[in-house]
């Protein structure tokens, strides 16, 4: 994956979480299902393959393990995930909310609008009937918000539509101006099945 090209790195890490995720836990198809799953098992397995995209990109990672400095950082750092570049400048805030509620989809969202001092922002969050009108929101979220940089790229990944069990990603990217919209770059089917 390559930072320098934000869009492919975005549908590159949708693959990866489509192929990962999905052949170990499968597609959430009902309720009962995602119970059984165990939100904390799916955040873990999205932290795992945050940690390893992040260090192939010789990121330092937070909350990481096996950072090339030796560090075992193992809580959350400002977002659920962070990645630093040499300077220690942040190039990547991820938030992850596998909350079946879309106000705390939202709340992660929102986080990341403000999260200036990184270029890549990425929201992954679980697909329910509660929150189908998540990627709406947050396109409205983003046509409201007034403070953008030149060259953020905001990543949404949907896991597991409901209705045609992929793995959706959406991207943004700000030219400056308020007019930022999120458009499909990625379905993916899961490759495997429970």
């Amino acid at each position: 994956m390559d930072l320098k090209h934000p869009l492919l790195f975005g549908q590159n890490l949708a693959s990866a979480i489509a192929t990962h995720v999905g052949r170990n836990f499968g597609c959430p198809r009902s309720q009962s299902v995602f119970e059984k799953c165990k939100r904390k098992n799916w955040t873990s397995e999205l932290h795992a393959i945050l940690r390893e995209v992040g260090h192939q990109e010789r990121t330092r990672v937070l909350p990481g393990r096996g950072n090339a400095d030796g560090s075992q950082e193992e809580t959350e750092f400002l977002y659920d995930h962070v990645w630093l570049d040499e300077a220690q400048r942040m190039v990547l805030a991820a938030e992850i909310e596998l909350s079946r509620y879309e106000h705390r989809v939202m709340y992660d969202f929102r986080k990341l609008l403000y999260a200036k001092s990184s270029t890549l922002k990425l929201c992954i969050f679980s697909d329910h009937p509660d929150t189908k009108s998540a990627v709406s929101t947050m396109e409205a979220e983003l046509h409201k918000h007034r403070q953008y940089v030149l060259g953020e790229h905001f990543f949404v990944i949907r896991l597991c539509n409901w209705q045609t069990e992929q793995l959706e990603a959406f991207h943004a990217c700000s030219d400056g101006s308020p007019r930022t919209e999120l458009t499909r770059v990625a379905s993916l089917p899961w490759k495997h099945w429970p």
